[in-house]
């Protein structure tokens, strides 16, 4: 709910700083929403596994929630940059590899119907990395240290991405399995 927030309050300030008068006042908000958003995901997601309450709804909007975060805010930050802009491979390849993930994931569903979703250590490393380059912009910390973490980003989410890839493969050959040999797992 705070990502449209968010964003309207980054574009402003993108529009503040481009008229030569930045308010830092909304560089502040938006830090804040930003920070706000991402530690009460991760809280979230704590304390559903803490407590036992886990769902399908929840594993498929936790990822999501992360997935809309990250992609809303690159896309922002592409189009209405900040003092340090995201490079557009950063930017390219994290959002590519995010719409194909899930239109394989559509594609995988409706070749086999349920698909188990697996949340990959490379991937949440991969989200987190994404989420401090995004937290290093609008911080205006020193560039050099935002090459690593953009690149340490970057590796993480070919590395998930390809994990996911291997996931996916691995079930549609499960499936076809169980329908060869008349599984009844292999109906939808």
């Amino acid at each position: 709910m705070l990502v449209p927030v968010f964003i309207w309050i980054a574009v402003e300030f993108s529009r503040s700083l481009a008229a030569g008068e930045p308010h830092q006042w909304l560089r502040t908000l938006a830090c804040w929403i930003f920070a706000i958003a991402w530690i009460s995901d991760g809280i979230d997601g704590l304390m559903a596994r803490h407590l036992g309450q886990r769902s399908r709804l929840g594993e498929i909007l936790d990822p999501l929630a992360d997935k809309i975060l990250v992609g809303v805010s690159i896309i922002a930050f592409s189009l209405a940059p900040w003092e340090m802009p995201i490079p557009l491979w950063f930017a390219v390849f994290v959002i590519g590899r995010d719409i194909i993930q899930l239109l394989s994931l559509s594609v995988l569903s409706s070749l086999i119907g349920k698909v188990k979703m697996v949340a990959l250590w490379t991937g949440k490393w991969a989200t987190i990395a994404q989420m401090v380059a995004l937290s290093w912009i609008m911080l205006r910390l020193p560039e050099l240290g935002l090459q690593a973490i953009l690149w340490t980003g970057v590796v993480l989410t070919f590395i998930s991405g390809f994990q996911y890839l291997l996931s996916a493969i691995s079930q549609y050959d499960e499936f076809q399995r169980n329908r060869s040999s008349g599984d009844p797992r292999s109906d939808r």
